[in-house]
């Protein structure tokens, strides 16, 4: 939450620097629509491999993201170390709400979500504040991800996470990963989600909303949309379901287990 909101007042030192006015928008937008892109399919990746390693390989993607943003010479650089935290983010978001189910019983997980949530609005205040005093004071070069991520990943690696059902081996996951992961799924969630996202962010800015671009751009993202709730019916359990309902499902079987222990 703080990376998503800290950029917005370092923009105007980076055109400044870059002479880049025209790539303002996709300072923010590469890293919302990279994001969202993989939001879907994030929960396909705790359901088939390791939760812990999992959320720091992602860990790590996102970490050096921040430190390709903070090293880029030029808009293009920096734009795709945007669009390679999104991914990032998007899988952490996923594994920070998997590990709090797979660690906490059913009446404690309310609680630390809670908790969750609140550090989240709290990165999203402070951003503007803290990106503000680098730029001004500092650089907005300076990523306050990478310290702070340090020390986090650090602590992680001598954390154990429990895992809440049975893992496949690997490399039968490999073997199997179209079927298993959904991976047409994911081919098919991708660009809707960026068509959808692009026209919103097209329209009324580089293009006009009646324009072609941006009209086709909203036909794309709904037929593909289509194709993907048909191809999701037909995969059934096998579909790309969102984390939500495995937690829910894990919170369902832990209360049905207390009430068969009262009785």
């Amino acid at each position: 939450m703080l990376d998503g909101s800290i950029i917005p007042v370092a923009i105007p030192a980076i055109t400044s620097q870059f002479d880049s006015l025209l790539d303002i928008g996709w300072y923010g937008g590469a890293y919302q629509l990279a994001s969202s892109a993989v939001q879907p399919p994030s929960g396909k990746i705790y359901t088939y491999f390791s939760t812990k390693w999992s959320f720091l390989a992602f860990f790590a993607v996102f970490e050096l993201s921040s430190a390709l943003c903070g090293a880029a010479q030029s808009s293009n650089i920096l734009i795709v170390g945007r669009a390679i935290a999104g991914p990032g983010s998007s899988v952490l978001m996923n594994g920070a709400l998997t590990i709090i189910a797979a660690i906490l019983p059913s009446h404690g997980q309310p609680t630390v979500m809670g908790v969750n949530v609140g550090l989240g609005q709290i990165g999203i205040a402070c951003g503007p504040l803290i990106g503000g005093a680098f730029t001004q004071y500092v650089s907005w070069r300076f990523d306050i991800n990478l310290p702070l991520g340090a020390v986090v990943a650090g602590l992680l690696l001598f954390v154990t996470i429990p895992e809440s059902q049975y893992k496949t081996p690997v490399s039968e996951v490999f073997r199997t990963a179209v079927n298993s992961l959904d991976l047409p799924g994911f081919v098919l969630t991708a660009p809707a989600a960026i068509m959808f996202f692009l026209a919103l962010k097209w329209g009324g800015n580089q293009h006009p909303w009646d324009s072609s671009a941006v009209i086709g751009l909203f036909i794309g993202a709904d037929v593909t949309f289509i194709i993907i709730l048909l191809w999701e019916r037909r995969r059934g359990d096998g579909a790309m379901v969102p984390f939500v309902l495995g937690i829910r499902s894990e919170q369902q079987e832990e209360q049905e287990e207390d009430e068969e222990d009262e009785e």
